[in-house]
């Protein structure tokens, strides 16, 4: 059998002889060279950590589909964790707690997510793209002359936003047009950029700002802003509320969440904000041809906020979005072990939320979050926690938990959030 590292063994030696804590065949960080590895022995998951796992404790709990704890253990950021068991004792299928416990004077914080079965064999290796960020190599001002009265100004290059906001212009003379003036923007090495807009009563305008230097001082008309060259028309539920948001990229550029050109982002919400200009419907959403591909991504909120549609795609321009009616649902079980539910609505999976605030705050206060993630076509009870959790955490208590929140992908594009 492969043998833990020698300071992971001191830690453990002390956690068994406090607690009673049982450990069985986990490598950390790859362990020995393997060739003592019993041949009946089956490494049954893998997971390398690259949480934030700084100011807390963080445990990882295994169950066989019978709910029969495998393993637990701690593990840090950086842990690569390899599990391994003689093969008959697995079953085809596992779920994965992670556990982690963090408190802050006398209130404490308990956060678990589970994941419903899991093929054994399986690797969680979910590192991270980081997004690509230059450092600004001088200033340029910039003013937009004869506008309307805008909203929602946004410049940006092809890594990210530069600036955004809602403007206050200076009107010229007694015409319904204004000059809008931005100093001090920063001047990247990616020193094309593009500006985007939207009026009242009309579409989203872009208009490219090529080879901008520091020390410039431009101007651009509103003469000299564009339509897109393609739209795409949402319609809304009647008393929605939206945000969505549209990023371009080029065909060298790594697609995530923080990079790419802003070609639009509006967020209409129910206290008001940009109510004037933004309550509109059908919603049109803008794309420019000269880009290779897009990140489009529109939350729809209804009902209160108690049933929220999120459409997210990359890829290529999104021709069609389609907001379905909220579901019939009914909960037939509502505790962790055994939950239950109806819904009619196809789904790939879903992930429910249970949550429960215990005591009071700066004396016993806990919190208790736990969310399951599961298949739609598996629906096991995955057991219980360790006792040794306990044992460590005397504030640990999942006897109160209520379920608060459902959220149902329906495909890789689209999900749907009802409150409980």
């Amino acid at each position: 059998m492969k043998r833990f590292l020698s300071l992971i063994v001191l830690f453990l030696l002390f956690s068994c002889s406090e607690t009673g804590i049982e450990f069985s065949s986990v490598t950390i960080d790859g362990g020995g060279d393997g060739d003592d590895v019993d041949p009946t022995s089956e490494v049954y998951f893998t997971y390398k950590v690259y949480e934030r796992t700084i100011f807390r404790d963080n445990w990882i709990v295994i169950h066989d589909e019978n709910g029969e704890i495998l393993d637990y253990t701690r593990y840090e950021n950086g842990d690569e964790l390899i599990f391994e068991k003689d093969i008959s004792l697995l079953t085809d299928n596992i779920s994965v707690t992670l556990f982690t416990h963090s408190s802050f004077g006398l209130n404490q914080n308990f956060k678990l997510s589970t994941t419903l079965n899991i093929p054994i064999g399986t690797v969680w290796d979910n590192e991270p793209i980081e997004p690509t960020f230059s450092n600004p190599i001088g200033n340029f001002d910039l003013t937009l002359s004869n506008m309307p009265e805008i909203i929602g100004l946004y410049v940006s290059n092809e890594n990210s936003l530069v600036s955004s906001g809602a403007y206050t212009g200076t009107p010229i003379g007694a015409t319904d047009t204004y000059n809008y003036t931005t100093d001090q923007m920063s001047v990247y090495p990616e020193n094309e950029y593009f500006i985007t807009f939207i009026e009242d009563n009309e579409d989203f305008k872009y208009h490219f700002l090529e080879e901008v230097q520091d020390g410039d001082d431009l101007m651009v008309d509103y003469s000299e802003f564009q339509f897109f060259d393609n739209y795409l028309d949402v319609d809304l539920p009647a008393s929605s509320y939206y945000h969505f948001w549209v990023n371009g990229f080029e065909d060298y550029q790594e697609l995530n969440d923080e990079n790419g050109y802003v070609l639009g982002d509006a967020h209409y919400t129910e206290d008001g904000y940009m109510n004037e200009y933004l309550d509109r419907n059908p919603l049109r959403i803008g794309y420019l041809n000269r880009f290779d591909f897009y990140r489009t991504e529109l939350d729809v909120i209804m009902d209160s906020g108690t049933y929220i549609y999120n459409y997210k795609k990359v890829g290529d321009q999104s021709t069609s979005i389609n907001i379905p009616d909220r579901p019939l649902y009914s909960t037939v079980d509502n505790s962790i072990q055994n939950f239950d539910f109806t819904v009619d609505v196809n789904y790939d999976n879903y992930t429910a939320y249970w949550e429960s605030d215990i005591g009071t705050y700066d004396i016993d206060f806990v919190k208790t979050k736990w969310d399951v993630t599961n298949p739609s076509d598996s629906n096991y009870f995955y057991g219980v926690l360790p006792d040794a959790l306990f044992l460590l955490y005397l504030g640990l208590d999942i006897s109160n938990l209520l379920l608060e929140e459902i959220d149902f992908n329906l495909n890789v594009e689209e999900k749907i959030k009802l409150a409980i």
